[in-house]
């Protein structure tokens, strides 16, 4: 019994590390994609998207999901492109700012010049960086050393929870636990002696 409960609160603890470091985590940039000002995200947490002129106010373009067709949300939105299972609710795309002011989900509103969008250039919290670095150093899809750290923690335990088992039956087989007993008569390696509770007689 205890030996089940080890194992049961040893894999829980696994599953609960595991959970915690397969997330993408939620980081917010700008950029440009097929010539055009987008939104990107290190996970599927995108659910809507205001852009506005930052020099009048203007709204430029308006969409959010529709949580009646689905609960996911994107990882990349493109202004003007409305994704599936979006709603828009503004489009005046023919003028392009030259400053827009992006805002997403709850994340702070973010200003940027329209001149400084290139493609494969992302700007997140306010520092431009090539697409590798976000993906790698923010996004940590590269492993980087946290989630290094949690694999490694993760195959250690994995390990563990492959020994405990086969040490358990070996310990309960040879009588290497005899505190465990009660007291009776055991065969131990062809010959059968006498617990009392504390020693063999």
């Amino acid at each position: 019994m205890r030996a089940r409960r080890l194992i049961g609160g040893t894999a829980a603890a696994l599953l609960a590390l595991l959970l915690s470091g397969c997330g993408a985590l939620n980081e917010l940039a700008v950029t440009r994609m097929d010539g055009q000002a987008a939104v990107v995200n290190c996970g599927i947490y995108i659910h809507s998207v205001v852009a506005r002129d930052a020099d009048t106010g203007r709204t430029v373009w308006a969409a959010h999901s529709d949580p009646q067709v689905t609960s996911y949300g994107e990882a990349t939105v493109i202004i003007g492109t409305l994704p599936d299972g979006w709603i828009e609710t503004a489009n005046e795309t023919s003028t392009q700012p030259t400053r827009w002011a992006f805002t997403v989900d709850n994340f702070p509103s973010v200003t940027v010049d329209d001149a400084k969008l290139r493609a494969n250039h992302y700007l997140h919290d306010g520092e431009w960086m090539d697409k590798e670095d976000f993906h790698d150093d923010v996004c940590e899809e590269d492993g980087g050393p946290i989630v290094r750290a949690i694999k490694y923690a993760g195959l250690a335990i994995l390990t563990f929870l492959a020994i405990l088992p086969i040490v358990l039956i070996i310990r309960q087989v040879s009588g290497m636990r005899p505190a465990d007993r009660t007291p009776g008569w055991y065969e131990r390696k062809g010959i059968w002696r006498y617990w009392d509770g504390s020693t063999w007689n």
